[in-house]
This record gives C-alpha cells, sequence and structure tokens, in this order.
C-alpha cells in the first residue's frame, strides 16, 4: 500500500508566518495558529484513500483537540475518529505553559478499516477564559502525522526479523561458564604420558605373602653340636695346610 500524502485544502484562518500547512513539516518550532478566536480547524487531503491506523500529534498552545475523517473528497458527512481531547488545562492556558505536549492515539478497527479521503483538525480553547485577541494566548497545532496499517505491519515484521537473527559469532555456551580451551594435538602428544603397563610376577617365585610366612626352621641342642663340632674340625684342618 503506498504511504499516503496529506495536503492542505483549507482553514479558517492563518498567517504568513504561522500557515495552515506548518503542521505537515517535520521542523515542530514551525507551527500553525488561530488568531482572533477561540476554535480554528485545517481540512487535508489523504491522497490515494488510505486506512489510518494511529495519529500522532504536536500540540501548539490548544486546549482541546479533535479529529474527523471523511469518505468524500468534498461535501461528505465527517466521522469522529479521535474525540475532542484535553492537551492543557485551564491552569496550564493561564500559565501559558504546556503548549507543545504530545500524544499518539491508535484508532478503533472499525475506524481503522476504512479508507479515508479528508482530514479534518479542529484546535479550541474554552470561551471567555482568555483574551484570543492578545497574540500571547494564540494556540493552534505543531505537527500532524498518521500510521497506515501497513506500516505498523512492517514495523513489527522487521522487529520479529530482527529478534531472529542470529551473529555467526553467537555462542550456544552460558556466558558464566565459558567453554574449556583444547591445547593443540601436537602439545598433547608431547606431555602425554605412556600407560603404565602390569607387570606378571614369575610364577616360580614366591609370592609376598609366602615370602612373609617363611619362618627359619627350629634347630635341635644335639644338630647344634654336630655343628659346631665340625666347623671346629674344619678350622683345624684349615691351620695344618696353611702351615
Amino acid at each position: 500500500m503506498a504511504v499516503p500524502a496529506l495536503a492542505v485544502c483549507s482553514c479558517s484562518s492563518q498567517s504568513h508566518a504561522h500557515r495552515a500547512d506548518n503542521i505537515l513539516r517535520s521542523e515542530t518550532y514551525r507551527t500553525w495558529l488561530v488568531q482572533g478566536s477561540d476554535n480554528g480547524m485545517v481540512v487535508l487531503s489523504v491522497a490515494p484513500a488510505a486506512k489510518i491506523a494511529k495519529i500522532e500529534l504536536v500540540n501548539a498552545g490548544s486546549q482541546f483537540v479533535e479529529v474527523l475523517a471523511s469518505e468524500e473528497e468534498a461535501d461528505g458527512d465527517w466521522f469522529t475518529i479521535m474525540p475532542k481531547s484535553v492537551f492543557r488545562t485551564e491552569k496550564e492556558v493561564l500559565a501559558e505553559t504546556a503548549r507543545d505536549r504530545q500524544r499518539s492515539t491508535t484508532l478503533s478497527p472499525a475506524t481503522s478499516s476504512k479508507s479515508w479521503k479528508r482530514l479534518k483538525v479542529v484546535c479550541s480553547i474554552t470561551p471567555g477564559l482568555v483574551d484570543v485577541k492578545d497574540a500571547k494566548y494564540y494556540f493552534g497545532l505543531a505537527n500532524l502525522r498518521i500510521e497506515i496499517p501497513s506500516q505498523q505491519q512492517d514495523a513489527a515484521t522487521s522487529a520479529s526479523t530482527l529478534s531472529q537473527c542470529v551473529s555467526p559469532f553467537a555462542s550456544t555456551t552460558s556466558k558464566s561458564s565459558p567453554p574449556a580451551r583444547t591445547p593443540p594435538a601436537s602439545i598433547c602428544s608431547a606431555v602425554q604420558t605412556p600407560p603404565m603397563k602390569a607387570r606378571r610376577l614369575n610364577p616360580s617365585s614366591p609370592s609376598v605373602a609366602d615370602v612373609t610366612a617363611v619362618k627359619p626352621a627350629a634347630v635341635s641342642p644335639t644338630d647344634l653340636v654336630v655343628r659346631r663340632a665340625a666347623d671346629a674340625a674344619h678350622t683345624s684342618t684349615s691351620k695344618a695346610v696353611a702351615e
């Protein structure tokens, strides 16, 4: 759907410095002001006719703002699409404060489903509240912007697509526990200790339990005397041979 263009068809009043088409400019310091009256209006054309999902307004001193729409290009019936809304209290008007308040209004499904060709913006102030001929009490509108349903859908789709995009450098590992870093295979092979092989005991050799269990044999007194006599005779024979 093409984005519609807005243009001023008519207005209740304007001046060279505060033209009605200022509400269509991006610079909000340029405003349209009603002069010498307690209400004023601007009629805008919408080309091509479009469904409107949202209206965004930037005030310029108005106490009340209302937006109506028509499905006809001229002499058609007007339907309220944004009810008369309070932008400033009487106290703020008298104190000359809060002149540039902003507001965004989402239209109802029944209203946003229709295609509109004209918009009428009505700005007003409580009659008799201030001297409307005094320049410091002039009021009007700074900016008006509309949003069509396809713009809302495109914005939602873009946001959804962006949230589903994953960076190629993204890691699924938790931030609180960084992944373990594995050293190169060359370093692992250089420092790796070869596994120890189990040694098999000689079947003929006694086990530790057997060695521990071996005790010296008991020697009788007779054997002890015989061994001593044999040792003495051996010693005597060795001496004789030596001489």
